[in-house]
């Protein structure tokens, strides 16, 4: 499936959402990462920092989401645009590994603009001189496959619906071989 997202349309979560209702099964739709950040995450070393940033959803959609609803009351009346969220840790005492699978769970819902992890090497591993062994950034936004177009807009100021499959349709094939190595290294 190709998706198409723009600043005023559906989020990838809402689709999800909607896709469970409808069918009453539990369908997951997860944007397609340049490698698998989110496996690679859950089975890094210990956690060091989290960055979030989240976009409060339109309020019909906070209906559909119970476990966030009264938080996002409450950013809603206090004109609150959007959340930013920074914990850190301290190397003797990391965060807990909960937090990855909150995190992932954050961006797969396609409310996060930013969702970012500092992982620390496993402690067995730690060689001063190995650059690989350093403390690791995954950003789990970042990393999807994405491909930028431009639709032409005729003279009401609308884009004809063909145009746009036509982009969507270039735009997965373009990107074909990074989706291939998602797909046959997951």
């Amino acid at each position: 499936m190709v998706y198409q997202r723009n600043g005023n349309g559906s989020s990838i979560g809402k689709l999800q959402r909607y896709l469970n209702r409808v069918t009453k099964k539990n369908i997951l739709l997860e944007a397609v990462l340049t490698e698998d950040s989110y496996s690679k995450l859950i089975k890094s070393g210990p956690l060091k920092k989290i960055e979030a940033s989240i976009l409060p959803p339109p309020f019909a959609e906070i209906e559909e989401e119970g476990w966030l609803r009264d938080l996002i009351k409450s950013f809603k009346s206090d004109n609150a645009k959007r959340i930013k969220l920074t914990l850190t840790a301290d190397s003797n005492y990391p965060l807990p590994d909960h937090y990855k699978e909150s995190l992932a769970n954050l961006a797969r819902a396609g409310w996060a603009k930013v969702a970012r992890a500092t992982v620390m090497p496993e402690k067995g591993n730690i060689d001063i001189n190995d650059v690989c062994l350093k403390n690791e950034i995954i950003d789990l936004i970042l990393n999807r496959i994405k491909k930028e177009f431009e639709v032409e807009l005729d003279e009401k100021n609308k884009f004809l619906p063909k145009d746009v499959f036509y982009g969507l349709a270039k735009a997965k094939d373009e990107c074909n071989e990074q989706i291939k190595f998602f797909f046959t290294k997951t």
